[in-house]
């Protein structure tokens, strides 16, 4: 509106959707662990502190996703040590990210810059708990039913998926939410009704 002098009543915030296709609309049985799917040795998506909050916390956590450079997985793999209750996957198939979401208790996605995080909106359908940043959009999407964290406070972090893992939980109720709210369709629907709105107005 400032840039542009567009006027703001043709200005609409219109969501993405989730990405999973041929869901299997069945409650899936559940393990004890935590998943993080990234660009894992990307400074923005935290895994650093993901890696030291499960250390303290002692919580199971599993890491798939590009592991980046030799010497950036090198220091995570130093970070990590002998911790044997945390596992590196690296880059998986979309047949065995699907196996990860279904068999995994919660989903964290502690950023301290993300856009909307659509792993998370996948992993919400498929029934995991949602440990998610508090810093800017992702939160959005998910009202009161996930868990909010700290990106820069490992402690949070640490007691967010304890939480989720052993406590608090939110599903189906999510679940339920995030595919009536971030459909394909429904996003499609908003995008029709915002276009009817501009060109009215």
């Amino acid at each position: 509106n400032k840039s542009y002098g567009v006027r703001n009543n043709t200005l609409f915030k219109v969501p993405l959707s989730y990405s999973c296709q041929n869901l299997e609309l069945i409650d899936f049985e559940k393990e004890n662990f935590c998943l993080h799917v990234s660009s894992i040795t990307h400074k923005r998506k935290n895994v650093r502190r993901l890696v030291e909050a499960a250390i303290k916390y002692e919580f199971n956590l599993v890491l798939a996703g590009s592991t980046g450079t030799t010497s950036d997985f090198e220091s995570l793999k130093k970070l990590i040590g002998n911790a044997n209750n945390i596992s590196v996957l690296g880059f998986v198939s979309d047949e065995k990210l699907v196996d990860l979401y279904k068999r995994a208790k919660v989903f964290a996605l502690p950023s301290i810059m993300e856009g909307v995080g659509i792993v998370a909106l996948d992993a919400a359908i498929y029934n995991c708990e949602i440990v998610i940043t508090n810093i800017g959009g992702p939160k959005e999407y998910y009202g009161r039913l996930a868990h909010l964290v700290d990106p820069y406070n490992i402690d949070s972090i640490g007691n967010g998926i304890k939480d989720a893992l052993n406590n608090k939980n939110f599903q189906p109720e999510l679940k339920n939410h995030i595919m009536n709210n971030y459909s394909k369709a429904e996003i499609g629907n908003i995008l029709e009704k915002y276009y009817h709105t501009v060109c009215h107005s």
